[in-house]
């Protein structure tokens, strides 16, 4: 796998938000309504996770999901505190976004 360029890819979602791009998040229906996915790390941290195409979305197990502008996903992870941020494409080249990354981009 090739090295991942942070600053690259924080410039990227930085021009999606102004393009009023999408992300995919996979969602799981409940009772009292449906809540977006969160995924574990083996460091105990919790990550809401986001996708990019539908095509990294369907390497994983099948899912129902719904689309969002990148800048609300991003407001939404920060205004949890119950997770660490956001993990972009976790099924084929995660990226796992800090609290602190997002912030430069929604600031």
């Amino acid at each position: 796998m090739e090295k991942v360029n942070v600053l690259e890819i924080l410039a990227a979602l930085k021009q999606g938000v102004a393009d009023n791009d999408e992300f995919i998040l996979p969602i799981e229906s409940k009772e009292e309504g449906d809540k977006i996915r969160l995924a574990g790390t083996k460091d105990g941290k919790k990550w809401m996770v986001a996708f990019t195409e539908e095509q990294h979305l369907q390497k994983g197990n099948e899912t129902n999901a719904i689309k969002m502008l990148i800048a609300d996903a991003l407001r939404l992870a920060m205004s949890d505190d119950t997770i660490d941020g956001l993990v972009i494409n976790p099924w084929s080249e995660p990226f796992f976004m800090k609290k602190e990354w997002i912030e430069l981009i929604i600031e």
